[in-house]
This record gives structure tokens, C-alpha cells and sequence, in this order.
């Protein structure tokens, strides 16, 4: 049984196939960084005319690629919101308009349950409940995950998310967009943190963020800085560290609140190496078991998006609808 999955929220472009008995078997990203890079972040307009342009021949490629017949796809998921309007749009008008031609149901899947559940394609299966800590660049929150589609948002970003934090603190060091990756790398170049920045909240007990204060406190200090190489790896560092043991405590602090010993962390930001580091080797001491999503399904995917589409399909959870239904505040 294979069903297709189709990502439009934002800036890249996924298409997918996950099948019950070979797992997921393609997933194709498309990334609008190059279209963006000179914006500093994504243009909505110009997201929306890329993926017009872009989900036929990806859809065209991977039926090639993977010797894949149209008529075996069973069920088409699309992402419905969190997102850009225009390009929520796009990809809920090209899942429809294919339903309606192939007879075949389409599911309409939150972006953040994407998200949620990538850590466990081709994977073991999560063993619910488990917390789940999503980090991207429009999303900051801790998930208490009950089974498929029952969660309960324990803790998330009263202001700005880790991911947009980080793109901004990027540009004010005149890096380029995206700024998670260009943090990352000049972050590897200095083994000093010269720098003390202020973890927000994590004094206070619940389980909330905040990056707003942080974002104003480390730009005061580059206002005040000559931006040199040793000056920039130097703030780069301190706040890739900061960030991270942010997460961490309030990963412990949702562990020790919910007595709940399994954690996923997803999302873009997810990708970092040094996070992954620091939270494996203290979850181990801790006998937390902690899930990743592989490289290739820790940014916008289809992969996640047709796997929990699977989930919905098996459970009859389909839409009976030809309308077009789409949330760009879609919460989980």
C-alpha cells in the first residue's frame, strides 16, 4: 500500500512514497534557498511560484526512478497548515486535483505531526506516550505524545522560535541565509565561550521558552562589537551553547514533570551535530531513551508527511471532502 506525501508549508519542496511493506521508499526535497538567500528569509510569493513549478517533475521523478505506476498509489497526504497561505495552497490544490483523477482519498496532515513522528520512519516504533521537543524555524514547543493524534502541548516559545533566533542573530553577523548551518560551522572553530549569554526561563518551573530576550541581549553585544573573524566564531559559539542547554533543561524539567523516560527531538534544528552530542551523552546518564530523525527528514519533508498519512489511512482517518482546507495557524 503506498501513499504519497506532499510538502508545501513554507520554503522547500517534498514528495514522498511511504509503503507499508518496503517503508518509505523515496523521498525528494526541493530546497528555495538559493531563491531566498538574497532576502535574508523566505518570500512568500516567490514560495508559491516555485512550487508550481517544481511538484509535477518531482512527482515525474520519483515514478521513473523507483519504477512506480500512478494507479499504485493508494491515498495522497498533504500538509494543510502551519504554513505560508499561498503555499499551503499550492500543495493542497495539486493533492486534490490528483485524488479527484486517480478516485483515491486524500488526508489532510498537520506539518508539527509530521515533525513529530519523523524520528520513527524506518524506525523502531515509539512506544507512547513520549515527549516530543520540535525545533524549527517557526516552531518551539514540548509535546506530550499520547498515541496518533491525541498530544498535549506542555511547553512552547512565548516569542520567537530557536530556529527564527538563530537566522536572526545570523544576519546581525551579516552571515547568510539560512544561519542555522553558517552558526554551526563558525561555532566548530572556537572551544571558548567568552561570551555568557542569559538562558531564558529556565529558572522558572514551567515548561515554556522564551528567545526574544536573548535575541535583544546578543544584539546589543554585536552594536557594541567589531564583527573580526575571532569576535564573530566567539558569538557564533556562546550562542550555539546557550541554545542548547536551554533545550536541555527544559527537556529534564518535562521528563522529571511527566515521569515519561522517552524523548524524540525533530525539526531543522534538529540537525545539529553539537545538540545531538550533548543530549545523547546526558540522556544516556540519565536512561532516557532519545530519537532522531535521520539528516534527510529533520528539515520540511514529504517523507514525514506520507508516513503519518499511512498512520491515518489504516486508522480510516481520510477526508470526505472535495473542499480545500487549509490552516495557516493550524495548531496540533
Amino acid at each position: 500500500m503506498k501513499i504519497l506525501g506532499i510538502e508545501t508549508s513554507c520554503d522547500e519542496t517534498g514528495i514522498a512514497i511511504y509503503d507499508n511493506k518496503n517503508l518509505l521508499i523515496c523521498n525528494e526535497i526541493y530546497s528555495q534557498i538559493i531563491i531566498h538567500k538574497n532576502f535574508g528569509g523566505p518570500v512568500p510569493e516567490l514560495s508559491s511560484r516555485d512550487h508550481i513549478q517544481k511538484l509535477i517533475p518531482l512527482l515525474l521523478k520519483i515514478l521513473k526512478l523507483y519504477s512506480i505506476k500512478i494507479y499504485e498509489i493508494k491515498a495522497i497526504a498533504y500538509t494543510s497548515g502551519p504554513g505560508l497561505s499561498g503555499a499551503l495552497m499550492i500543495g493542497a490544490s495539486f493533492a486534490k486535483s490528483l485524488g479527484y483523477k486517480l478516485k483515491i482519498p486524500t488526508i489532510n496532515i498537520n506539518h508539527i505531526e509530521g515533525h513529530i513522528f519523523s524520528s520513527f520512519i524506518n524506525n523502531k516504533k515509539p512506544t507512547f506516550p513520549f515527549i516530543s521537543l520540535i525545533i524549527s524555524g517557526g516552531h518551539t514547543m514540548l509535546i506530550k505524545v499520547k498515541k496518533i493524534g491525541i498530544y498535549d502541548i506542555i511547553g512552547e516559545t512565548l516569542d520567537d522560535s530557536v530556529g527564527e533566533t538563530i537566522d536572526k542573530i545570523a544576519k546581525l553577523l551579516k552571515l547568510e541565509y539560512p544561519g542555522g548551518a553558517k552558526i554551526e560551522q563558525l561555532a566548530k572553530k572556537n572551544i571558548n565561550n567568552n561570551y555568557q549569554f542569559p538562558k531564558p526561563l529556565i529558572k522558572i518551573k514551567n515548561l515554556n521558552f522564551s528567545f526574544s530576550g536573548l535575541k535583544t541581549y546578543i544584539k546589543n553585544i554585536i552594536n557594541k562589537t567589531q564583527l573580526t573573524k575571532n569576535n564573530v566564531e566567539n558569538i557564533a559559539y556562546s550562542l550555539q551553547e546557550t541554545i542548547i542547554d536551554t533545550l536541555l533543561i527544559k527537556c529534564f524539567n518535562a521528563i522529571e514533570f511527566t515521569k515519561i523516560n522517552t524523548l524524540s527531538i525533530a525539526g531543522g534544528v534538529s540537525i545539529n551535530k553539537k545538540l545531538k552530542i550533548k543530549f545523547i551523552k546526558l540522556i544516556k546518564n540519565n536512561k532516557v531513551k532519545i530519537f532522531f530523525p535521520k539528516k534527510n527528514l529533520c528539515t520540511d519533508n514529504g517523507g514525514m508527511i506520507s508516513f503519518v498519512g499511512y498512520q491515518k489511512f489504516i486508522r480510516n482517518k481520510i477526508e470526505n471532502t472535495n473542499n480545500i482546507n487549509i490552516h495557516t495557524k493550524l495548531k496540533i
